[in-house]
């Protein structure tokens, strides 16, 4: 997260800390509730990957600009 600027790093922690609240606020990008899905959740123009391990924390995968993270 270095490489965002410090209001785009604020953005995406809240986005991080609704995410723990309510993983389920994401789109699933394979089959819902299989496991090992793979979410993405919009905080534009980026995109957070994450999975949902259904404990208390998240495997986020990547944070990216929505152009290049489904690449």
């Amino acid at each position: 997260m270095a490489s965002f600027d410090a209001g785009t790093r604020d953005t995406i922690k809240d986005a991080i800390c609704h995410l723990a609240e309510h993983p389920l606020d994401g789109k699933p990008l394979k089959e819902k509730f299989q496991k090992d899905t793979v979410w993405s959740y919009r905080v534009w123009p980026y995109r957070i990957l994450y999975r949902n391990t259904g404990v208390e924390w998240l495997d986020i995968l990547s944070i990216e600009h929505r152009k290049d993270v489904y690449r």
